[in-house]
């Protein structure tokens, strides 16, 4: 069964040619996710460099520049705004909307406002924190730009940017900014006219900055037009000082109509798209198209309409005044973009192609029955497989790509019998990893990353089976023109990406590695260069098999914005506008309450209906309604209002779901289990939430993706607990991100942007470290001083995407949430911990005051961010763990008590398998005591060793210590004047040992918190100091400072010595000795009972005395070439001792006491001061 059964050829009219074959292979180039390096100005080697001169244009929509170097070019002349200055951006980061003092209009659209962005660009409708620089027009983020010199620019290490007015235009100047992790600055400007035009400005470049990375240009809100006057190193040493640049629009001077007919029958085509560039017209019913308004220029040209081949032609030329292009097509039936089409009907060319080029055998083939009489077919043999050079230029609806990432394949296919597996196809071209999609031993079809599907293939039937891609937005199977298994959106520039045309050029067909290709029928095989629509892949048909769709992303509930009376139930239909929830407190229902709507297309709808006057913590079951289509019974149970007492609050928290459903999915199901095991099936009455910290999908304007990533993965959970997320970069602040959310009843200041609610006595505070800022950041003081002095309020918990400081990813480090965030949420005791994500890792430590926890675990879908992935990875002081695995954190507050626990579970990593498994966990108690103050033991009052240890008192507290804080001064300074100031903690996860085990890294195992070794060379001989030691618990309390200790810095040589807690007390008595010996001792003896016996030797041990009696306590040490010992006679008391109180007049010189006595081996031990009357 073939679509067409004719030859067919590609007919242009005016300088179209043909395909012509590839017969080469391209060099190998391993396929891997590219994090572009922030940092480094990366190459971009999908991009072939056209000369750039001092002036270009026109683009689609009359855009031209030209620069001060040409004659009739702009005049340098550079503005100082007087305006507002901008202090506080950050690393990519930007500031808006602005107000303009005019509208402004660009690319046809009129603006208002603009934003401000860090990395050398300012754009509208939306900021941009994209540091890596692409190719301007690209339909990936960011459009509706103007880059000034868009580059990895830090205005957060150096430089200010202004802006203000100046005569009648808006001017925005960078001022000595810094590149990022570089010393180079740029000063130069953006000029806005009042009447729309632009002009850039470039005043100095110092310090050597890097010229060759940046993007000059403009763009318009799609991505679709745009002008580039500077890319990377072309032109080269652009820009330059004193150098101007205008852009500005030029009136359309030509014309261009013409007659697209069909090839064979010569008859008119209407409804045929005619694309020049970014402008696009239809034909008539004529044929007929005409664009009565073109700039003259040069335009790629793309004529298409589905049943016909494209029309494609580079660098057409339209010349001022009237032009004429016809074309004929020529019919395929199948819909556009078809690359390549091959039947295998030629017995005697079965590699043959009808459209594209020629495959390539690898093995053996045979012809082969097809599925009709007269059709062909072929039978590919173990091992064996097809090179495909498919022409395909690199593509993805993401920014810059280097692969393709948008394509669908077509294949006619029949197995012979199931129990064995048999390869689809695979975009390895050396065939040395796994292939990319198969038909499993049960006959499913799919592969682990996407699933595989519900329905399996009978043997000895025929099938049409179409795989449609466009990465990072979905991978979707279709068989026999019915939808197959949604397979997500996979990653971009991932695994299943294609080689493209200036590479490799290769997809291979049937190809596996180790013996996964069994021999299989094939009558068809088709190659599109885009992804088609599941109503296209319908028409092209199949044959004829029924089987039950997979399960519907339509009428899922999904539940958010809980409070005890309320709560929003949400969900998608497939084209309904009625809103509507059946509910009751029972599973008769019985009540209705209605909402709204988004439409995002004619077949998806977002559905939403606030339930109001709900009863507090009670069970409700509902279902939602659009029109004919209902979800079955569900059910939910509403909070506790917040100024109760509520015994337990309980919630987890993730981050960073994006990329990888499958992922997420078994993320979310693990909690569930964790859930379910700790609290039972009907687990949504002890937890109330799960939060996220951003970076929900990859693309915060892509629909498909919320569905994909998101809402699929937590549909077995979020029908009944509640979710909320933050924004996150990837986010972007888009539309579709806010339709999604209902937060408007806890929203911030600007909004649903940032927000705050309750669930008891707990308030959980959303920021966005997106859009940051002094608006936020005082909206967020305000919510906590009320907080603060709110009895009711027990516990705050607080979440950003962005972290402040990462060790596994530093270049996510954010300075306004470093600076500006942390300390704030750190100087109010009630917030108990701050959660982000963007690092796709877990990392949890403690700010170094104050009892705020820091944790980020983007581990919940997206690529993870592992060791040695990048090569300025580092170790934070306030960071004690970090590990490189996917996961979540449940965490439990006990309001009662206050008190809380947090436990984090892994799944491990692709090296590193883990079930769900406990790896981490941590609590506050608010009613437990802080450590016990300690004592500076050596140095004492006297002399100390230059270069010798600093020797306090072991650690006592209700709970295990966590960190020891030394401080050294000159006798006399302020304690704000520090020689030595170490802050040392019991646990320092850091890194792994890599292959094969990953084992993770305790830089801090067997570390001795007690001592802190004096640097060599910090302190002067007889110079007088002081010194002083404090303990923290795991609790995060900090002892009190012990006294201060003054001593003189000597060169001591090796001496021994050593002090014990206690020296007297009843039976048994526990003694901790602890030694302060100086110098280098190799080794410890202790005689802790004076019987000439060693009892121990540790450097400090402890030992239980469980006799009554006096001892003598002797310490040997070993040094490398001599051995010292110290003994301390009668040094430990150990009886049965009674406490008496009595009073004492220091004017007494006798005490009256009776005391009977039994035992004639009593000892009475008087106070001092009674001793001396």
């Amino acid at each position: 069964m073939k679509l067409s059964n004719k030859l067919f050829w590609i007919v242009i009219l005016i300088g179209f040619t043909g395909l012509s074959a590839h017969n080469y292979l391209g060099p190998e180039h391993e396929k891997h996710l590219d994090h572009p390096v922030k940092g480094e100005h990366n190459p971009h080697p999908g991009w072939v460099p056209r000369e750039m001169r001092h002036s270009g244009g026109p683009d689609s929509f009359g855009y031209v520049f030209q620069d001060s170097h040409e004659p009739d070019g702009p005049e340098f002349f550079y503005l100082f705004p007087d305006g507002e200055t901008i202090t506080d951006m950050g690393d990519d980061d930007y500031s808006g909307p602005i107000q303009l003092p005019f509208d402004f209009t660009f690319y046809g659209e009129t603006y208002s406002q603009v934003y401000i962005n860090s990395n050398g660009s300012i754009s509208f409708g939306n900021g941009s924190i994209v540091y890596n620089n692409t190719v301007i027009p690209d339909q990936g983020s960011p459009n509706n730009i103007i880059a000034l010199f868009w580059d990895d620019l830090d205005p957060s290490s150096g430089g200010t940017i202004e802006y203000g007015t100046v005569g009648s235009s808006w001017v925005c100047s960078f001022v000595d900014v810094r590149e990022y992790g570089g010393n180079g600055t740029i000063s130069a400007e953006v000029i806005l006219t009042d009447d729309n035009e632009i002009i850039l400005q470039y005043l100095e470049l110092n310090n050597g900055i890097h010229i060759g990375g940046e993007t000059i240009g403009i763009e318009n809100s799609n991505g679709i037009a745009g002008l580039m006057a500077s890319f990377d190193n072309n032109p080269g040493s652009y820009p330059q000082e004193s150098l101007a640049i205008r852009f500005y629009q030029i009136e359309p001077d030509a014309s261009v109509s013409g007659i697209v007919i069909d090839q064979e029958t010569q008859e008119p085509i209407s409804n045929a798209e005619v694309v020049f560039g970014a402008i696009s017209t239809t034909t008539d019913s004529n044929g007929f198209y005409e664009q009565s308004e073109i700039w003259s220029g040069t335009y790629d040209v793309t004529i298409s309409k589905d049943g016909y081949l494209d029309f494609y032609q580079e660098e057409i030329e339209i010349m001022e005044g009237e032009n004429v292009l016809n074309a004929e097509l020529v019919y395929s039936g199948f819909p556009s973009g078809l690359v390549g089409y091959w039947t295998f009907d030629n017995p005697n060319n079965l590699v043959g192609a009808s459209v594209g080029n020629d495959l390539s055998l690898v093995g053996t083939h045979a012809p082969a029955e097809g599925p009709e009489e007269g059709d062909g077919a072929v039978n590919i043999g173990v091992g064996s497989f097809y090179r495909c050079y498919h022409d395909i230029e690199a593509n993805g609806y993401y920014s810059n790509p280097d692969w393709v990432n948008i394509f669908t394949i077509v294949m006619d296919i029949k197995i012979p019998l199931v129990g064995q597996w048999y390869t689809i196809y695979q975009t390895n071209w050396p065939n040395s990893n796994d292939g990319d999609a198969f038909v499993n031993p049960e006959g499913q079809v799919g592969v682990s990353d996407t699933g595989y599907s519900l329905y399996s293939l009978i043997p000895g039937e025929w099938y049409r089976l179409v795989i449609s891609v466009n990465l990072g937005v979905h991978y979707d199977y279709y068989l026999d023109g019915q939808l197959l298994h949604n397979g997500g959106p996979q990653g971009f520039e991932g695994r299943f990406s294609l080689y493209p045309a200036n590479d490799a050029n290769q997809v291979l067909f049937f190809a596996d590695n180790d013996g996964d290709d069994n021999p299989l029928d094939v009558a068809m095989l088709g190659l599109f260069d885009r992804d088609l629509s599941a109503e296209e892949i319908e028409s092209m048909g199949g044959y004829g098999h029924e089987f039950e769709s997979p399960p519907s992303t339509y009428m899922t509930p999904f539940l958010q914005t809980p409070t005890p009376n309320s709560i929003y139930i949400c969900w998608h239909s497939d084209g309904s506008t009625e809103s509507k929830v059946e509910y009751g407190l029972t599973e008769e229902l019985g009540q209705i309450s209605t909402g709204s709507y988004h439409t995002f297309s004619e077949s998806l709808i977002w559905h939403w209906v606030k339930m109001e006057n709900l009863l507090p913590d009670t069970d409700y079951y509902y279902k939602v309604i659009s029109d004919s289509s209902e979800s079955s019974i569900r059910l939910f149970q509403t909070h506790h209002p917040y100024s109760d007492t509520l015994s337990h609050v309980r919630f987890a928290i993730y981050s960073d779901s994006q990329t990888y459903p499958s992922v997420h999915s078994s993320v979310v199901g693990a909690m569930k289990e964790t859930f379910e095991e700790r609290y039972g099936t009907d687990y949504y009455q002890e937890v109330h939430l799960a939060m996220l910290s951003g970076d929900i999908v990859d693309n915060g304007y892509s629909v498909g993706q919320y569905t994909n990533m998101f809402f699929n993965p937590i549909a077995q959970v979020s029908d009944h607990l509640p979710y909320m997320t933050v924004a996150g970069n990837h986010e972007m602040e888009a539309p579709e991100f806010y339709h999604y959310l209902k937060y408007e009843d806890f929203g911030g200041t600007e909004g649903e942007k940032y927000f705050s609610f309750f669930i008891g006595p707990v308030l959980f505070i959303g920021l966005n470290s997106n859009v940051q800022g002094n608006t936020q950041l005082n909206w967020l003081e305000d919510l906590l001083e009320t907080a603060q002095n709110d009895d009711a309020v027990k516990f705050i918990f607080a979440s950003l995407h962005h972290p402040g400081q990462s060790e596994t990813w530093p270049d996510g480090n954010t300075w306004w949430v470093q600076n500006q965030v942390i300390p704030l949420l750190a100087s109010h005791e009630k917030v108990e911990q701050l959660s982000y994500g963007h690092t796709h890792a877990y990392e949890r430590g403690a700010t170094m005051e104050g009892n705020l926890r820091i944790m980020c675990f983007g581990g919940g879908g997206g690529y993870l961010d592992r060791w040695r992935m990048y090569s300025n990875q580092v170790d934070y002081p306030e960071i004690h763990r970090s590990h490189d695995y996917h996961g979540y954190t449940v965490i439990d507050v006990d309001c009662e008590n206050d008190s809380y626990t947090a436990t984090a579970y892994s799944l491990g990593n692709s090296d590193v398998q883990m079930d769900n498994e406990e790896f981490d966990s941590w609590f506050r108690d608010r009613n437990a005591s802080p450590p016990e103050t300690p004592l500076g033991l050596y140095p004492n009052a006297g002399n100390g060793d230059i270069d010798g240890r600093l020797v306090a008192s072991p650690y006592t507290g209700e709970i295990d210590i966590m960190s020891s804080q030394f401080q050294l001064k000159e006798a006399g300074d302020a304690w704000s004047q520090l020689i030595i100031d170490s802050k040392r903690d019991w646990e320092n996860v850091y890194y792994d040992t890599g292959p094969p085990n990953y084992v993770p890294i305790d830089l801090n195992a067997g570390i001795d918190l007690q001592r802190y070794q004096i640097p060599e060379g910090a302190l002067q001989s007889s110079q007088l100091y002081e010194w002083r030691i404090r303990y923290r618990d795991q609790n995060l309390l900090w002892s009190d400072w012990s006294a201060p200790v003054t001593f003189t810095a000597m060169e001591t040589g090796n001496t021994v010595d050593f002090s014990a807690d206690i020296t007297e007390g009843d039976v048994p008595l526990l003694v901790r000795f602890t030694d302060f010996s100086t110098g280098d001792p190799v080794l410890w003896s202790w005689d802790l009972d004076g019987d000439q016996i060693t009892d121990s030797g540790e450097q400090d041990p402890e030992w239980l005395y469980e006799l009554s009696g006096t001892y003598n306590v002797s310490l040997t040490v070993n040094y490398q070439n001599e051995e010292l010992t110290i003994t301390k006679e009668a040094y430990i008391t150990v009886g049965q001792f009674s406490q008496v109180d009595i009073s004492f007049n220091e004017g007494w010189n006798m005490i009256g006491l009776p005391l009977e006595v039994e035992n004639p081996n009593y000892q009475i031990l008087f106070p001092e001061a009674v001793e001396n009357t």
